[in-house]
C-alpha cells in the first residue's frame, strides 16, 4: 500500500471510528436494516445527530442504502452496514495507537452489554453451538503468531459468511448473531500456571 493510500485509509478510519455513536450505528446496522428515524429510537439520540453520523458513514462507504420509502412528503432511507468496510485484524496495525485503545475499550463495553442483554433475554444459549470459549494459554512467540493467524483466518471466513448471508437476506431481518474473536496478552499474574 502506498503512503498516500495508507494516509487516506488512516484519515478515513479516524473519521469513522472517532465517535461512539458511529460505532453504535455500525453495530446496529450490522445486524439489521434501519432508517435514521428508527436509529433515533434505538440510540436515544435526536434525529439531527443520528442523521449527521449516518451521513458520515455513508460518505465513507460504511453503509449501503437498501431501500427508500415515501413518508408524509419525504423519503425515508433504510441502510445496512457495508461489511467490507469494517476494519479487521489486517487493518489494525495501521490504526494510530491512542485510537486503538479507545476503539478497543468501546468495543469491549458494547460486547459486554450485548452478552448481558442476551443472557437476560435467555437468547445466549438458544441455538445449538452457542456459547463462549475462553482459553487462557501460555504461548511462545511462534505460538502467538500461529494463534493470531488462526484468528485472522476465522475472522475472514466469518466475514465471508456474513456477506453471503446479507446477499441472501437482502432486506429481511435474519438471525441477529454476534461472533467475537479476541487474542491479547494477559496482565501478568492472570496467565495460566
Amino acid at each position: 500500500m502506498g503512503k498516500k493510500r495508507k494516509r487516506q485509509f488512516d484519515q478515513r478510519l479516524v473519521r469513522v471510528m472517532n465517535h461512539p455513536l458511529r460505532l453504535q450505528i455500525l453495530g446496529i446496522l450490522s445486524e439489521r436494516v434501519a432508517s435514521p428515524n428508527q436509529l433515533t429510537r434505538i440510540t436515544k439520540q435526536d434525529l439531527s445527530t443520528v442523521s449527521y453520523h449516518v451521513r458520515v458513514l455513508v460518505d465513507e462507504d460504511c453503509l449501503i442504502l437498501v431501500r427508500t420509502e415515501p413518508r408524509r412528503g419525504a423519503v425515508e432511507h433504510f441502510y445496512r452496514a457495508n461489511l467490507e468496510a469494517f476494519m479487521g485484524s489486517r487493518d489494525w496495525p495501521r490504526v494510530p495507537p491512542p485510537l486503538r485503545e479507545e476503539i478497543s475499550g468501546e468495543a469491549w463495553q458494547e460486547l459486554s452489554a450485548r452478552v448481558i442483554a442476551a443472557l437476560e433475554a435467555k437468547t445466549f444459549q438458544r441455538r445449538d453451538g452457542s456459547g463462549l470459549s475462553w482459553l487462557p494459554l501460555r504461548l511462545d512467540e511462534a505460538g502467538w503468531e500461529e494463534a493470531r493467524e488462526i484468528v485472522t483466518k476465522a475472522e475472514r471466513s466469518i466475514r465471508e459468511t456474513g456477506e453471503a448471508s446479507a446477499r441472501r437476506l437482502k432486506d429481511q431481518p435474519g438471525i441477529p448473531v454476534i461472533v467475537a474473536l479476541a487474542a491479547f496478552e494477559a496482565v501478568t499474574g492472570e496467565e495460566p500456571a
